[in-house]
């Protein structure tokens, strides 16, 4: 209790001190404001060439923010940082430079338990570093992340989505692997591995993902997760190493579906495809995404892109579990997307009547990033194919 008492007292003071300065109150918002409409106080003293900025909370006094940094305006920042939250845990810690982050941050969740290392980058992307690692591929830096209870058989693979890096899966992973070894991966081009001379078809990728596996010496099998495009890749690897895939997760997968099989219009199918073209060429993409698109967005005469094409002949499993979740929520930017939704149940469903014991999950409730709107789904299918194989 004096230990309290004192503890109150200093930090009673310390505001009264505060208050004989010239003191900046800030809102929710980070914004000067009225004390009255204050989160935090400020506290700027200097040192040397620098600004030493300190933001307290108003309610209990406690650390919100040290810096130090160039200049003391709050919309200039140029120097190091650190957050916390009210209960004192550091929740971010990095660097600005002209008020925007530069280079390595460090995210704290779960009161300091676990933490994401990001690396912001001139040309503005993010690398999400974690604890991975660099391996090589035709001389080639490639990303991986390697992770879990090793004793814990299968390995889960995770496959994102095209252009995708593989922190799109992180919160799932980070729960897998409390009880199995996990395997996730920057794709050539991707996030932080560098490009390899070669085509970005779905063979290709599915080759590359086998001879990283083999380098990092994890043995199969494999439980295989893939996001989109990545379900794509995991059908390849299956028919290319069918020995090897013990399971397979599709989380809202592509599917080779042509347009004409989807929009049945005439007038809609001109529309459609217009809109598709126009997605191609204006999004914003880095290199590797257009590369991987490349492929996705090359359609011939018969309306079969180059992956699509390579992946509708393949055999579908029938002696392994195979779980499909499906996104049903609607894209309201897409006049064509009740009618996508219809005809990819319907193909899913005709998955079903090849592997009867195949299980189509629907979702409502997220977009087409299921892993990252609803990841306690994923990670409930998850465990429960690992638990159907724990029961033979």
């Amino acid at each position: 209790m004096k230990i309290f008492i004192i503890a109150t007292i200093l930090s009673i003071a310390k505001f009264c001190s505060a208050q004989k300065k010239d003191t900046m109150f800030l809102n929710a918002n980070g914004s000067e404001c009225a004390r009255t409409e204050a989160e935090t106080y400020r506290i700027t003293t200097k040192e040397g060439s620098k600004f030493i900025i300190k933001d307290y909370y108003i309610k209990n006094n406690g650390l919100a923010m040290s810096g130090a940094f160039d200049s003391k305006h709050i919309d200039r920042k140029t120097g190091q940082v650190t957050y916390f939250d009210k209960a004192g845990f550091k929740t971010n810690k990095g660097s600005y430079k002209s008020n925007m982050h530069e280079g390595k941050w460090i995210t704290w969740d779960d009161n300091e338990a676990d933490s994401t290392i990001s690396e912001f980058q001139p040309n503005g992307e993010i690398f999400i570093l974690n604890k991975g690692h660099y391996t090589s591929l035709q001389g080639k830096k490639q990303f991986v992340i390697v992770e879990g209870e090793k004793k814990g058989k299968p390995t889960i693979v995770f496959l994102s989505g095209k252009g995708r890096m593989e922190h799109d899966f992180r919160d799932v992973y980070k729960e897998v692997k409390k009880t199995n070894q996990i395997f996730a991966y920057d794709r050539a081009g991707i996030g932080q591995s560098e490009s390899l001379n070669n085509s970005r078809t779905i063979d290709v990728m599915a080759n590359e993902l086998n001879e990283l596996l083999m380098l990092e010496n994890i043995a199969p099998p494999y439980i295989l997760v893939g996001h989109s495009l990545g379900g794509h890749i995991m059908r390849c690897f299956m028919n290319l190493y069918p020995e090897k895939v013990a399971g397979m997760i599709f989380v809202d997968p592509t599917s080779e579906a042509r347009s004409q099989d989807i929009i049945l219009k005439k007038s809609d199918r001109k529309i459609y495809d217009s809109e598709m073209r126009g997605y191609s060429n204006n999004i914003k993409k880095t290199v590797g995404e257009a590369a991987e698109s490349k492929y996705c967005f090359d359609p011939d005469t018969s309306g079969y892109a180059t992956n699509h094409r390579l992946v509708k002949d393949l055999k579908f499993p029938v002696e392994i579990p195979v779980t499909v979740v499906v996104s049903t929520k609607e894209d309201i930017h897409n006049q064509f997307s009740l009618k996508e939704i219809n005809y990819r149940l319907k193909f899913f469903r005709n998955w079903k009547e090849k592997n009867p014991n195949m299980k189509l999950v629907l979702t409502a409730q997220s977009s087409h990033f299921i892993q990252m709107d609803e990841p306690e789904l994923v990670i409930s299918e998850i465990n429960e194919v690992l638990s159907g194989m724990k029961g033979k």
